[in-house]
């Protein structure tokens, strides 16, 4: 990874733009760029052929000044301590945006659990907790899962607390079994925000939702419950769906009962019934289409007035790192017209969206169906200018 794209370089950045139009104190504004406290721990496991593994493990409490630390725990291979430290900061802005009194946290281990059996999961889980428990509570840090971490897993870590401190403390830990104290909404509740969201989005733009095509990167929890929530509560046709292993595609749409149980049994998407696979690149390349001249959830984002060319540059936090900014203003003096506006004679038109890849070669320019990477300004001048 550059320097461009680590993920805590990025947090950093976002962070220094709204400090700028905040007009947030220079000392204020040095302060909020580093975690408040980290924690760096090796846990020994005991593997079930006997060998003794040390794992890498992490948590970072970013800032509690709102309230306890809030943010889960993360099971993955290549887990870095700046994915940590730049999650535990976007929990930090999120929790004081949404006005809960919380601060902002998170916790990982590099490890794949898919190759881990239920034993070595369970003691690398209570080693964690051994490692981090005088650090959490209720009124210090409140940990929770994530990626690669399941309900079952927070149990062994509530277990081993409790263990540990002599008395039983359910609160301080989310996304428990509902047995243990847990919240019968907690699992579907992330994909639930993203639907409120988009459905609030389509209200402003006078749109409707049912008979639209999506596609969804990624299909653990919050993948397939948005799956099933898009296709039961909207009638949008997923037509396309990923993994880790990679995606499927059905022009007719994919049924969100169908692909979980393919899921469930196989522990992939790739193999259902009625369906092509395709890789993660060719579905986040995908046009989701208009159908029965209903705009899907990728061109809700570009209604906007075209012209014969259309151009598009990429204004994510990778992109705009590595110049974005500068190429749109070049777009907009070539054209003499603003973002979203076509031209006089109807020749061209330009926006900015926001791509789901990691844009490695950004910045990314599209015009038309063509992709362009690692533009400079003058390209950009010159190409625009041979655009007929």
């Amino acid at each position: 990874m550059t320097e461009n794209l680590n993920p805590f370089a990025i947090a950093q950045a976002q962070l220094d733009k709204a400090a700028g139009i905040l007009q947030l104190d220079p000392d204020m504004h040095a302060f909020l760029r580093e975690p408040m406290r980290e924690f760096h721990f090796s846990i020994p496991v005991r593997m079930d052929d006997g060998h003794v593994e040390t794992f890498k493990a992490f948590r970072v409490q970013y800032n509690d000044a709102r309230g306890p630390a809030k943010g889960g725990i993360r099971f993955h291979p290549d887990e870095t301590i700046d994915t940590v430290r730049a999650l535990a900061a976007w929990m930090t802005w999120k929790t004081a945006v949404s006005d809960v009194p919380l601060g902002g946290g998170k916790g990982g281990v590099v490890c794949n659990p898919r190759n881990m059996s239920v034993g070595e999961l369970e003691r690398l889980s209570r080693g964690y907790m051994r490692a981090v428990s005088r650090f959490i509570g209720l009124k210090k840090d409140v940990p929770a899962p994530d990626v690669g971490t399941t309900p079952q897993i927070m149990s062994w870590m509530l277990d081993e607390y409790e263990i540990i401190n002599g008395e039983h403390e359910p609160g301080v830990i989310t996304g428990k079994p509902l047995m243990l104290g847990g919240s019968a909404g907690r699992s579907p509740a992330t994909a639930m925000g993203g639907m409120v969201t988009i459905r609030e989005a389509a209200k402003l733009l006078g749109m409707t939702l049912k008979g639209a095509t999506a596609s969804i990167q990624g299909y653990g929890n919050v993948g397939s419950f948005a799956h099933r929530l898009a296709h039961d509560l909207f009638g949008v046709k997923v037509v396309a769906v990923s993994d880790e292993f990679g995606g499927i595609y059905s022009a007719d749409g994919l049924d969100p009962s169908v692909v979980s149980a393919q899921m469930r049994r196989t522990g992939k998407v790739g193999g259902t019934p009625g369906s092509e696979e395709i890789n993660n690149s060719h579905l986040l390349e995908l046009p989701v289409a208009r159908v029965a001249g209903v705009v899907s959830f990728y061109d809700m984002y570009h209604v906007r007035p075209v012209g014969r060319h259309r151009i598009r540059v990429c204004t994510n936090l990778s992109c705009q790192l590595r110049g974005s900014g500068e190429i749109l203003e070049t777009i907009g003096q070539e054209l003499g017209v603003s973002e979203g506006q076509v031209t006089a004679d109807g020749r061209c038109s330009y926006v900015q969206f926001e791509c789901l890849g990691s844009c490695d070669t950004a910045p990314m320019v599209m015009i038309d169906d063509d992709y362009h990477e690692n533009l400079t300004p003058d390209r950009v001048r010159q190409i625009v200018r041979e655009l007929k």
